[in-house]
């Protein structure tokens, strides 16, 4: 596909932006997989129903670079619970990167966390928006869960209950998989067409939800990241292309429950992206849980207590899922 081109300033913007991103993905790891025993809760403004004792601990058998398309980059790492029950739930893991950068590498650790818990995880990878723009982000989100679907029974996965998690953009996808109950129509590969592509709950950790908002909200940071996506439009020429990539845009009656993870001193994706999230599920009676940590943008200046408490109410609310 044929790249349009950057201005000098804003070509120069963008690859700061990148490496902001980069640089603060790197760390993100090893607080994902720390442990989640005797610690504090921070606040939580809405509840769902949590349950103790979720230290499982299975030893894990991961499997990595597994085609789910034909693409070079439709690729996951599957994270295997040994000697779990059957019929376990399964969780698509989506990194984040600005929809530009990032790959399912910089999660391995945290793909065996979440399986070492009891889950099946599928960690994935994707196109990224500067070779192949939206809507080939969705396209692959979904095709990976249709293809852990197809496969349940060999994973030994409940097919209805499969959640989607994602941090940043992956947070973005993640709500997106929770919404859509058929598959997008920029799909063109055909594959498992019977196969819902649609989660049945969402884990989003400070994904954008409103990106025309977005973008005029930071011309200088999110501007550039976001018009990457819509391959290098702004939302005043291409409104219906924000709008399909805007979870809020989608939620209904039929939306999942949600996590919703967020900073309150995040200047990447601002607080206010996830209030809008969470009064939009509040208005179709979604069950959620909304945490709000006092950190910036993927846990950045949270203290390690907090971050382990985190860990927690996630496996808490995935196995609620159950």
């Amino acid at each position: 596909m044929k790249k349009k081109k950057y201005s000098h300033t804003k070509n120069l913007a963008f690859l700061m932006i990148c490496s902001i991103f980069l640089c603060i993905i790197s760390g993100v790891d090893a607080l994902h997989a720390s442990s989640i025993t005797s610690i504090s809760k921070p606040k939580t403004e809405i509840t769902i129903p949590t349950i103790s004792n979720v230290d499982r601990h299975y030893p894990v058998n991961q499997i990595t670079n597994i085609h789910y398309g034909n693409d070079s980059k439709q690729i996951l790492d599957e994270c295997i619970p040994e000697n779990a029950n059957t019929n376990r739930s399964g969780v698509i893991y989506i990194h984040g990167g600005g929809w530009v950068s990032g790959d399912k590498s910089v999660f391995s650790d945290y793909c065996n966390f979440l399986a070492s818990n009891g889950f099946v995880v599928a960690n994935i990878d994707y196109r990224l928006a500067l070779q192949s723009p939206w809507p080939a982000q969705i396209n692959d989100a979904q095709l990976a869960v249709r293809y852990i679907r197809a496969h349940s029974t060999t994973l030994h996965i409940n097919p209805n209950s499969i959640c989607s998690m994602g941090d940043s953009a992956g947070g973005q996808l993640s709500l997106l998989l929770d919404e859509m109950s058929i598959i997008h129509q920029g799909d063109t590969q055909n594959i498992y067409p019977k196969v819902s592509p649609k989660t049945n709950c969402a884990i989003d950790e400070f994904g954008p939800t409103d990106l025309s908002r977005l973008y005029y909200e930071d011309l200088s940071i999110a501007s550039p990241i976001v018009s990457a996506l819509a391959n290098n439009q702004d939302p005043t020429h291409a409104p219906t292309l924000y709008a399909d990539a805007s979870p809020v845009s989608h939620i209904s009656s039929k939306t999942s429950p949600v996590l919703i993870i967020q900073g309150n001193a995040d200047i990447l994706v601002p607080k206010d992206q996830s209030d809008e999230l969470k009064r939009k599920l509040a208005s179709y009676h979604i069950p959620m849980q909304y945490i709000l940590f006092p950190g910036g943008h993927e846990f950045a200046g949270l203290n390690m207590q907090d971050r382990n408490a985190i860990n927690n109410q996630i496996i808490s609310f995935l196995s609620r899922m159950e």
